[in-house]
């Protein structure tokens, strides 16, 4: 193998890693949610008020989510390979 070669892998592997490991952060935040939030409400003394704003966060998130997954698919779809 060239020297050239190896960069380029390494630039892609670097560029994997900067994707990947942020998604599985996401995900395990996302799976965690139940246990984080069951977690709080056991420790509050105002558990109301904490249902109430998960509550609110999770609209928040239906309303940006789907936009956005429609723009993400759009796009893919839209895009061009560069070869």
């Amino acid at each position: 193998m060239d020297r050239e070669d190896d960069g380029k892998d390494l630039l892609k592997l670097k560029q994997l890693y900067a994707f990947f490991i942020p998604l599985g952060f996401s995900a395990s935040l996302m799976t965690m949610s139940h246990v984080i939030i069951n977690g709080t409400l056991a420790r509050s003394s105002h558990p109301e008020a904490i249902v109430t704003s998960y509550a609110i966060a999770l609209s928040l998130l239906g309303l940006f989510e789907k936009p956005v997954t429609i723009l993400r698919q759009t796009c893919s779809i839209l895009a061009r390979d560069r070869i």
